[in-house]
């Protein structure tokens, strides 16, 4: 890898990105000309099944500013961005999907913001988005559990522009599960946000079962979200089993009746399943430091072009 350095890297992502890798190129080298600054585009190939690597050695073949880089196998977008970074040169870099729902003409405005030297991370905030209400609805969602129960802020998108100095903090974190936005609210709270524009694109290419398991796992390895659930359940369950235990003696010192069978058999059942609960999300929280421990996070090359 070169030792040159260049103003900004642009970190792109590609899963399925034929169709839309090559329009891309064209128009984030124009915006750079334009803006008269120099750059450096990194594609990372996710293992994409279509035959988006030949595109990216035809776009390498006649483009000084690519660089191109194949993984093994499929390890999601957050753990490709992590591989960009270790390639990127630029004082900022610009992470942008390669769907082009967040056209290349809105890196200006992170640039504009950027350099007045304010904030370490400038999030694109899109006006609208150009996607289906469920999906929306599920972003929306996502966005207010991370706000309050992890340390991101809960607003912007994948399109935004890091500080080299906090890239140089993440790029070697080794998680099995990698989640950016959380990484980088560990080394800043310095954020800006601008809105731009997002347009409609293709069908998303996360299905919704694996934004459901994307979730699932990054809820469990970077928020105390379940451990919380289970102390405030823990105490609602003790509230209420005390005070059906007053409820059940005031009867029978009243009335001399029995606590009965079907009593027994609800405290039992209820108790016993908020200890299997208990003890399977605890089960979670170990297997995820069993994971980290064993170096588990890493990502496999297959080629590079530079």
């Amino acid at each position: 890898m070169s030792s040159s350095k260049v103003d900004y890297s642009v970190v792109v992502p590609v899963f399925k990105g034929s169709s839309t890798i090559k329009d891309l190129t064209i128009r984030v080298d124009k915006v750079f000309t334009d803006i008269n600054k120099t750059y450096q585009l990194i594609f990372i190939d996710d293992a994409s099944p279509d035959n988006s690597w030949e595109v990216l050695k035809e776009i390498k073949s006649s483009n000084k500013h690519v660089s191109a880089i194949r993984l093994k196998k499929n390890v999601g977008q957050h753990k490709v961005l992590q591989c960009g970074f270790r390639y990127a040169k630029g004082k900022g870099v610009i992470t942008l999907d390669d769907d082009l729902q967040n056209p290349p003409e809105e890196i200006p405005k992170l640039i504009e913001e950027f350099e007045k030297g304010n904030a370490d991370v400038v999030y694109s905030v899109p006006e609208s988005k150009e996607q289906s209400w469920a999906r929306n609805f599920g972003s929306k969602m996502i966005e207010k559990l991370f706000k309050r129960f992890a340390s991101t802020p809960g607003r912007g998108s994948s399109f935004k522009l890091i500080d080299r100095s906090i890239v140089d903090e993440i790029k070697y974190l080794n998680y099995q599960y990698a989640y950016v936005d959380e990484w980088i609210s560990w080394f800043t709270t310095q954020y800006a946000f601008v809105t731009t524009d997002h347009l409609a694109g293709e069908e998303s290419r996360y299905s919704f079962g694996k934004l459901l398991r994307m979730t699932y796992r990054i809820t469990f390895l970077y928020t105390t979200l379940p451990l919380k659930i289970i102390t405030w359940t823990g105490a609602l369950t003790a509230i209420v089993s005390i005070l059906l235990a007053a409820f059940f003696l005031y009867r029978k010192y009243m009335y001399g009746s029995a606590l009965g069978f079907t009593s027994l058999i609800i405290s039992i059942s209820l108790s016993t399943g908020l200890i299997m609960a208990s003890l399977g999300v605890i089960g979670e929280y170990i297997a995820r430091i069993f994971s980290t421990q064993n170096k588990r996070g890493y990502f496999d090359i297959e080629e590079v072009l530079e």
